[in-house]
C-alpha cells in the first residue's frame, strides 16, 4: 500500500481529505509556534518560551489533555490514510468538510493575528518572574484568548474534515485542558498581577467567544 501514490488517494476521496487536513494542521503548528516565535525572538530577543513549564499540577493536567488532543487531531486523519478507520458517512458530507476548510481558514489567520498583536506579551506558561502587559487591543477586544479560540476551532475543524469516531474526543478535551489552563491557572496569575485593569477587561469580553466567559460583577 502505497499513500504516497495519487492514484491510490483519488479511490478513496476520504483519503484526499485526510491528507489535506495533515498539510493544513502542519501549516498551522509551522506558521502559528514556528515562524511566530522566530520573528518574536528577532524583535524583542525573547521566543516567549518558559522553562519549567507545568510547575503545579493542574498546569500538567491541562497540558496532558492538549497534548492528547493534539494527537487525536492528527491521528484521526493519520489513521484514515492508512485504512484503519473510515468517516462516519452520515456526517462525512461536502458541505461539512467545506465548512472545515473555512473554519481552519478562519483559525489560522487569527491566531497569526492575535500572537502578533501580542508581541513580545506571548508566553508558551507562566512565567512569574516576568509579568508582561495586559494586552487588550486587536482581537483581545472581542475575547480574552484568541489563540486558544484559534486552536480550539482547528480541531473542530480536523472533526468536520475527517469526521471519525474519534474526532469529536479531540475539541471536547482541548476545551476542558484550555478551560482549565485559563480559569485555575492564568486568570489567577493576570488578576494579581493587574489587578482590578484585568477584572474589568474579564467582566466585559468573553474568554474563548463573544459574551461568553465574562465574569460578574461579583465574581
Amino acid at each position: 500500500m502505497d499513500i504516497f501514490n495519487y492514484r491510490f488517494l483519488l479511490r478513496r476521496p476520504e483519503r484526499m481529505t485526510a491528507v489535506w487536513a495533515l498539510a493544513l494542521y502542519a501549516l498551522y503548528l509551522l506558521l502559528l509556534f514556528g515562524v511566530q516565535s522566530i520573528v518574536q525572538l528577532a524583535t524583542t530577543q525573547s521566543s516567549g518560551r518558559v522553562k519549567g513549564i507545568g510547575r503545579t499540577r493542574t498546569e500538567q493536567v491541562a497540558n496532558l489533555l492538549f497534548l492528547v488532543s493534539l494527537g487525536l487531531d492528527l491521528g484521526g486523519p493519520a489513521l484514515v490514510l492508512t485504512g484503519v478507520l473510515r468517516p462516519v458517512k452520515v456526517v462525512d458530507t461536502s458541505v461539512l468538510h467545506t465548512s472545515g476548510f473555512v473554519i481552519f481558514g478562519a483559525a489560522l489567520i487569527s491566531g497569526i493575528v492575535a500572537r502578533q498583536t501580542m508581541g513580545g506579551a506571548w508566553r508558551t506558561g507562566i512565567d512569574p518572574s516576568s509579568a508582561t502587559p495586559l494586552v487588550s487591543h486587536g482581537l483581545f477586544a472581542v475575547v480574552r484568548n484568541p489563540v486558544y479560540s484559534s486552536m480550539i476551532s482547528t480541531s473542530i475543524a480536523v472533526a468536520l474534515l475527517v469526521p471519525t469516531v474519534i474526532a469529536p474526543l479531540a475539541p471536547v478535551l482541548r476545551i476542558i485542558g484550555l478551560e482549565m489552563q485559563t480559569r485555575l491557572v492564568e486568570e489567577p496569575f493576570l488578576l494579581r498581577t493587574h489587578g482590578h485593569t484585568y477584572r474589568e477587561y474579564a467582566e466585559r469580553v468573553g474568554r474563548f467567544l463573544p459574551l461568553l466567559g465574562e465574569w460578574t460583577r461579583h465574581g
